[in-house]
């Protein structure tokens, strides 16, 4: 039996974090409206967005293949649990089968039901949120989309997930995702695009092209806060359900607690829509699938232990 669990997922984490830790940007947060003029409802509302990191690109083929062949090896199935309020996912164990992430999904609920705690008659308590048991297939780019630094496609929002939890980051906040694309310290505008212009430049971004290009082209410039495609390239997976903004003003939103579809934000590839390739942009999809227009990159808190 292969389950992973407890300290040794966190050990793979803690190892793996090391090796990721230089490719990402420390953001400095602070408030600024989000939200604009879309085909969905994106009522524009005060945000206010803390420190943190994120990944300078989105993440690669090396980096995700590397993972799938040396990290999870044969472990490819794992057990997530959503917490019951908030709906944040923990990545719970990994195993080689779904016979072992059951045992797995069986020793997380012995543990909780085993918690000796007194109730008052005609009380409650609260056990776990769901459960959910995800494979994670290999990762077989199309061609033209399997060079090593290009953006890691045909990856499933709980592919990109795992990865990140394995990596002891998280996936990016749609908030987080529109303060680095539409604030430029020093600017009091907003940017529309997530280009140095802040306007949709094709010298300035890689969208209505044939395929992905390698992130570090140096065709497209960098953005001053020392990120790269934020527009174009690929749709990339947030850590959020879709759902309605908020009306009032908000300080780190995570989100609906639960949904039918992930965030997807910033445009890809293929995209010529000026609507879907701007920074306050955002379309829901469903977590399962899998397409060669959808990417991802990864945050990490930085009042976050390295453990969380």
């Amino acid at each position: 039996m292969s389950i992973i669990m407890g300290a040794d997922l966190a050990g793979m984490g803690a190892a793996n974090f090391a090796t990721l830790a230089p490719s990402l940007v420390t953001l400095p947060g602070g408030t600024f409206t989000m939200g604009g003029r879309d085909f969905e409802d994106t009522n524009p509302h005060e945000v206010t967005v803390s420190a943190f990191k994120m990944g300078r690109n989105p993440v690669t083929n090396d980096a995700y293949g590397t993972f799938v062949v040396d990290s999870l090896k044969t472990n490819r199935f794992a057990l997530i649990g959503s917490h019951v309020q908030t709906g944040e996912e923990k990545l719970l164990a990994l195993g080689g089968s779904m016979g072992e992430i059951r045992t797995a999904a069986g020793s997380v609920l012995d543990s909780l039901f085993s918690q000796d705690e007194e109730m008052a008659i005609g009380g409650s308590r609260i056990l776990m949120g769901a459960l959910k048991m995800v494979h994670i297939p290999d990762h077989n780019p199309p061609a033209n989309f399997d060079r090593p630094q290009q953006p890691a496609v045909n990856v499933s929002w709980y592919g990109a997930f795992v990865y990140a939890a394995l990596h002891n980051v998280r996936l990016l906040r749609e908030a987080e995702f529109e303060y680095a694309a539409r604030v430029v310290q020093g600017e009091r505008k907003l940017h529309d695009y997530a280009t140095p212009s802040g306007k949709m430049k094709k010298e300035e971004a890689h969208f209505d092209a044939g395929a992905t290009i390698e992130v570090d082209d140096p065709k497209y410039p960098t953005l001053a806060n020392g990120l790269r495609h934020l527009m174009g390239q690929v749709w990339e997976w947030q850590g959020d359900w879709y759902g309605g903004y908020p009306n009032g003003s908000v300080t780190d939103p995570i989100g609906p607690a639960h949904g039918q579809y992930k965030v997807l934000r910033g445009g890809s590839w293929i995209n010529n829509v000026p609507d879907y390739l701007r920074a306050s942009y955002r379309y829901g999809f469903v977590p399962e699938d899998r397409l060669y227009v959808i990417g991802f990159r990864v945050a990490s808190s930085l009042s976050a232990s390295p453990q969380d």
